[in-house]
């Protein structure tokens, strides 16, 4: 019964429902009314009217009392319940007044409705149920203030037990008489509909069909504390025999070539101590990422050059496995390591004196003073990065780290002056006429940074000769050769890394502490990049200044910022400025030029990172013109060659792109045909599950009442249904895929 009027004539109405006052045109109602409409809708919020203001109450306070299994009738033998009793809903924590024939005492109950929203967002949203208790706990009372007793703990059992019973039921184990105890390893699996299984979609005598045209497809807790519901019931290996065999497997020969076995051997270690397993490995479906059943499992502790690329292809795809034939995607590592360098421009040194019988001018030879020339060279670099790190840092939280790898570096660069003034005599001279005399700069307590240190390539062409002692110039060629391509291959390899860890990071990362994580990695491998940049940019300058132009330059180019991005990225397209933004009189401003040390959204870091893919799939746009993996412009980093490659027509580099294009063209032809038998065993698959529920359905156990049989049939012709390809009119059997 409703009643109208204002708030302050409704001395009778003092009840409303949070519901009713949120719909437009409901009244308030009186305690009976309000009693007699929620008997079957008992977890609503409600709110009393005291004459100035709503106030929350709850219906138990306002006389609901529900009798189970009774449809809203009065049981005639009730029994109370507990008085703490309370139901956890989608709608909050609510007290209930609940009257059941039971001598049990039940303080903590969760409605199905809660179940199944808490098991759809923890798989569709990746939120927590502790999140979404909390939340839940909001909806009650917004204030923080009387909240009510949590009741977290019983909540996440329920819904433990809840899925456990739903995994029970879906697999049909209600209609085996052994039930839930005769559940065999696997059986609460979801099975991939796609994968080939024989006898269910795979066509009578398919093993007899010719090789070629076969679809090929290359300590918080303890097990007594805590045991699991599933011991390998679906997806996880049983426990027992799993860990049983693989200390059974794990002999020395297996620990030092099995990583999953060196977990074992390193499961003392620092990092690993007091972990009972260190990491999980599982096996999954290649086409659908389904899981398999048991497949989880712990850790322990030219025409003529593509006629021969051809060949290496078509050898290397007819090879099995473990492949024996020359891999066409290969390219051999052909850079100049500044090890060997070193050690052959030593063997030099050392023959030359012994030829000459010259005595040693010093203790240090010519190589190991160049060397550790360009070692403080790339301390400097070091020092000047952490240096720009700490400006940044209040004066107060600075530590002394910065004024002691200072120190640390003016006594390396004192000492190495001394042995400069040996291998370059000459040299002081030319310090004192540019006002760099060495006594006078240290007496004015510069950064050691700063500091120039005068190697050969710094000195002018015309008096290097002067200056150093007989073929310096030269070994420091070799050196700043030897950089340029190791740098580059630095940078090569640090690129690959970072572009799978942008993919990786795509396609598994969410949240933000798993971002921010994975982020922080992606940066560190990032300022890496910018070393190698650094090294390689100062290298081949002072090759330049000693060699000076030459065809070398084709095979070390300047690099720009804009050449340093990954293997799989294309190069970045400059936007002109639009047209009528700018106020007449007035011009855009000049861009500066970006340095290493941008930001990694500029132009210079790699285009993966900003491709716009790191919160989830990018929109659907129309293709633009040159962004297919066909129409990329590789960077000149992944395509250059040393100096000493032989004379020959074999281009690694060439013929492993060549490769991979072929392999492209032959993959989109066998992923259409893959796909359309994809798609017919997932049919025949879905065929041979309905059949399944149509045989469960013929069985019960023996001693079920009539109820529970009508229970099972009626979930037996529901599943059926749903598996049944014929009871959907828009079938897969109409979808037709273009070549």
């Amino acid at each position: 019964m409703k009643a109208g009027g204002t708030l302050q004539g409704m001395i009778d109405a003092q009840i409303a429902s949070r519901e009713a006052l949120e719909s437009p045109g409901e009244a308030l109602e009186s305690p009976g009314c309000l009693i007699r409409r929620h008997k079957l809708n008992p977890f609503h919020t409600v709110e009393r009217w005291d004459g100035s203001y709503f106030t929350k109450t709850t219906l138990k306070e306002v006389g609901l009392v529900i009798h189970l299994n009774h449809s809203g009738m009065r049981c005639p033998m009730p029994a109370a319940c507990d008085e703490r009793l309370r139901v956890v809903h989608t709608t909050g924590v609510h007290e209930v007044s609940l009257s059941y024939s039971t001598q049990q005492k039940v303080r903590t109950c969760v409605t199905f409705a809660l179940l199944k929203l808490l098991h759809l967002f923890s798989l569709m949203g990746k939120v927590s149920v502790y999140d979404m208790y909390r939340s839940i706990e909001r909806l009650t009372n917004n204030t923080g203030l009387h909240m009510p007793r949590s009741r977290y703990r019983p909540t996440m059992r329920c819904l433990t037990q809840w899925r456990h019973l739903k995994a029970l039921k879906r697999a049909g184990r209600g209609h085996d008489a052994e039930g839930a105890d005769g559940t065999a390893d696997g059986d609460l699996a979801i099975l991939c509909p796609s994968c080939p299984r024989p006898g269910i979609n795979l066509p009578e005598g398919w093993q007899d069909v010719p090789q070629e045209k076969q679809l090929k497809n290359n300590l918080v807790s303890n097990a007594s504390t805590d045991p699991g519901l599933w011991n390998g019931a679906a997806y996880m290996t049983p426990r027992s025999s799993y860990e049983n065999y693989v200390l059974s497997q794990a002999d020395s020969e297996d620990i030092s070539t099995c990583v999953g076995f060196q977990a074992l051997a390193k499961a003392t270690t620092q990092s690993t101590r007091g972990l009972r397993y260190t990491g999980v490995a599982a096996a999954v479906c290649g086409r659908s990422e389904m899981v398999l059943p048991n497949s989880v499992g712990n850790l322990q502790k030219g025409e003529s050059l593509v006629d021969t690329w051809e060949q290496m292809c078509v050898a290397w795809d007819l090879d099995g496995f473990p492949k024996s034939a020359p891999n066409p995607f290969h390219t051999a590592d052909t850079s100049i390591s500044e090890d060997e360098v070193q050690e052959q421009l030593g063997r030099d040194e050392a023959a030359v004196q012994k030829a000459s019988r010259n005595v040693a001018l010093h203790s240090t030879s010519a190589t190991s003073f160049l060397v550790l020339g360009l070692e403080l060279e790339e301390s400097q670099r070091r020092l000047k990065i952490f240096a720009a790190e700490q400006s940044h840092i209040p004066k107060s939280l600075q530590t002394t780290a910065l004024r002691d790898q200072r120190k640390i570096l003016t006594d390396k660069v004192k000492n190495w002056q001394t042995v400069q003034a040996v291998y370059m005599p000459g040299l002081l001279q030319i310090q004192t006429n540019c006002g760099a005399n060495p006594i006078a700069l240290w007496s004015s307590n510069p950064n050691p940074e700063d500091v120039e240190l005068w190697l050969p390539s710094n000195l002018p062409a015309d008096q290097r000769r002067a200056v150093c002692v007989e073929g310096l110039p030269y070994m420091e060629l070799q050196l700043r050769t030897a950089q340029c391509s190791s740098s580059l291959q630095g940078l090569r390899q640090t690129l690959r890394i970072k572009t799978r860890l942008v993919y990786f990071k795509n396609k598994n990362v969410r949240g933000q502490r798993e971002g921010t994580r994975s982020r922080a990695i992606i940066d560190r491998i990032h300022k890496r990049a910018i070393h190698f940049v650094q090294k390689y940019r100062a290298a081949r300058r002072a090759k330049y200044n000693l060699e000076g132009p030459g065809d070398w330059e084709d095979v070390y180019c300047e690099l720009r910022n804009e050449d340093v991005r990954g293997y799989a990225s294309g190069k970045a397209k400059k936007n002109p400025n639009r047209r009528g933004i700018w106020e007449d009189g007035h011009a855009p401003p000049s861009p500066e030029p970006a340095g290493v040390f941008d930001n990694q959204e500029s132009e210079e870091s790699d285009l993966d990172l900003n491709d716009g893919t790191e919160a989830g799939p990018p929109p659907r746009k129309k293709r633009k013109k040159g962004t297919g993996e066909t129409r990329k412009e590789l960077s000149w980093i992944w395509r250059t060659v040393p100096l000493f490659v032989d004379g020959n027509d074999n281009d690694d580099i060439l013929r492993a792109e060549w490769s991979r294009s072929r392999a492209r063209v032959h993959r989109a032809t066998e992923e259409v045909a893959l796909l359309r038998e994809e798609m017919r065993r997932v049919l025949e698959f879905i065929k041979w599950s309905a059949m399944q529920w149509d045989f469960r359905a013929t069985i019960s156990p023996d001693d079920a009442s009539l109820e529970l049989k009508e229970g099972i049939s009626a979930l037996d012709i529901n599943e059926h249904d749903s598996d049944d390809p014929a009871s959907d009119d828009d079938g897969a059997e109409d979808i037709t895929i273009s070549e």
